[in-house]
């Protein structure tokens, strides 16, 4: 089955599982109804054989906040917005994170390297 984040939201359920998919459901007492599923971010971890995501989700502002080892996923969960906006990781600054703008972002390890 895997591991799997369960965040109650109203009537809905917001589960982040292992896979990096976020799905929307319901639970009642006639079962499970699956809403919506989408791929967040790949798994960056390996566990008894299998890649894994196991960092636990945040949600704030109507949008969730999710990592893995290359890159932190801010995805705005407003039924109104399905747009990707992506940026280097060097833009993470208390700015970005703190818009409330109902946008989803990436940002992926860009970083350029200080080298030779």
């Amino acid at each position: 089955m895997g591991q799997r984040v369960i965040v109650k939201n109203g009537a809905r359920f917001f589960l982040a599982n292992e896979k990096g998919e976020l799905i929307i459901a319901k639970f009642s007492r006639k079962g499970y109804e699956e809403i919506s599923r989408t791929h967040l971010l790949e798994p960056t971890n390996t566990a008894a054989g299998r890649d894994v995501l196991w960092s636990h989700p945040a949600f704030a502002n109507r949008c969730i906040y999710a990592r893995n080892d290359k890159e932190i996923l801010c995805a705005s969960l407003a039924e109104n917005m399905r747009r990707t906006i992506h940026a280097p990781r060097s833009f993470i600054n208390k700015s970005l994170l703190s818009t409330g703008s109902p946008t989803c972002t990436r940002i992926s390890d860009t970083t350029p390297s200080h080298g030779a």
